[in-house]
């Protein structure tokens, strides 16, 4: 499957202007994957808001976007997509 990350790393590698926007995202996904998992144990009460969530969320952009029209998407698009499912 053709992902958003994918596509993200498909552009940086293809433009070297990109390459900040991948490394941010990737070492914003590393951060936000610890930082999300302490979440269930400060607010019990919520629902799962742990990095399962956000996957969730970027999986449902996926089936909804489809291949083609991730592959329209520009650098920052995809960006501001990924982190914003964060």
């Amino acid at each position: 499957m053709y992902t958003l990350e994918k596509h993200l790393k498909f552009l940086s590698e293809e433009n070297s202007c990109y390459e900040q926007l991948y490394s941010v995202w990737t070492l914003n996904y590393q951060n936000l994957s610890k930082g999300l998992s302490v979440i269930s144990s400060l607010y019990p009460h919520y629902s799962s808001h742990d990095v399962s969530h956000s996957m969730s969320i970027v999986e449902n952009i996926h089936y909804f976007l489809g291949e083609d029209r991730i592959k329209k998407l520009g650098a920052t698009d995809t960006f501001m997509l990924l982190m914003s499912c964060s």
